[in-house]
Order: C-alpha cells, then structure tokens, then sequence
C-alpha cells in the first residue's frame, strides 16, 4: 500500500546519515553501472535540485504517449462535466506532473532540512507531497526523457505482482514480466 512504502522511506529517511536516498522499485531492473553515477552528478549539479527521475514509468512510442494523453483529457473533462451534475469523480491530471519512484534519486539532506515526510494522509503517492512542497519553495526537479531513463533499467509495471502471481487481471504486463525475466535469467 501507499501508506506501508511512505512509512518505510520516513524510517530509512530517519535513521540514514546519507545526503541522498535512492529508491527503487523491485521489478526495475538496472542494467548499466552508470545509471547511479549520473543520477548523482545531476544532482549534485545544482543545490536547489531535490530529485532526479522519469515522468513515464515505461517507455512508450510516440504515438502511444499521444493516444495516453487523449484518453486522459478526455477522462480528465468528462469527469468534470459530470461532476457539474452532481457527480463525485476524482479529477486528475491528463499530463503527468510527478516523477515516479520506480527509479528516482532524492537529496535527503534536503527532504530532512525542511522536516518532510514521505508518508501523508492527504496524497495517495508518497513522494508527491515532497515534490509539490519543495517546487512551491522554488526548488527544482531534474526530469530525465523516458528515453535517456531507459537506456539504463527497464522497469515492469506491476512486476512484483506478477512474481506473485497476483497479476491476472492485466495478463500483458504478467507475460512482459514473465518474458523479462527469462531473458535475464539466461
């Protein structure tokens, strides 16, 4: 769950005396030594940067991405006219604004400076809390393309479920996974 992973982060985040947390999700799998190293170096590029990371949790063809967006500013105004007529339906965004935590590199030191948490009652994903606080205080997000992310790790989206066995319910993301890590294995 959101809460159990936001929990887990504040404890590594309290007990660490690291300036920079890196996390990472168990189905992402790194298959570049340099992938850390660079993350570091955009870091530490500017002490105003709080995080490096990929908008995308997959990488998707243009046209892919370009069918996504539709989809969701379709959903995103549907939902508000209905929500008009007295309907209750979450709104959200149809462009992504957050870097997502399969992979993503923090400045801790940072994070602690300003006493934040990674776990909050009010935002569903942990780290998102932490991106929209430190952006309203004028510090700044490295966004990596899905492109340049990629050519480091790939990243299976619900892999861990699948290893369980759990994944039924999207069988193409059960046979990714499946296929991956076949070939990873070999």
């Amino acid at each position: 769950s959101y809460q159990a992973h936001g929990r887990a982060l504040d404890l590594i985040a309290k007990t660490s005396t690291a300036d920079y947390l890196l996390i990472i999700h168990s189905d992402t799998f790194i298959y570049s030594n340099k992938l850390i190293s660079k993350m570091l170096k955009e870091i530490k590029r500017n002490k105003n940067n709080f995080v490096v990371g990929c908008l995308q949790q997959t990488k998707k063809s243009l046209l892919r991405r370009f069918a996504r967006l539709i989809k969701k500013f379709f959903r995103k105004y549907t939902r508000l006219v209905l929500n008009f007529f007295g309907g209750n339906y979450r709104l959200s965004n149809f462009k992504e604004v957050h870097i997502k935590s399969f992979c993503a590199l923090y400045n801790l030191k940072l994070i602690k400076q300003h006493n934040l948490s990674f776990y909050n009652d009010t935002v569903e994903t942990p780290s998102y809390y932490i991106q929209d606080y430190l952006q309203s205080k004028k510090f700044k997000r490295v966004i990596w393309t899905d492109k340049k992310m990629f050519s480091f790790l790939d990243h299976v989206e619900e892999g861990t479920r699948a290893e369980n066995g759990k994944n039924f319910k999207r069988p193409k993301r059960l046979l990714r996974y499946k296929n991956f890590t076949q070939i990873s294995s070999t």
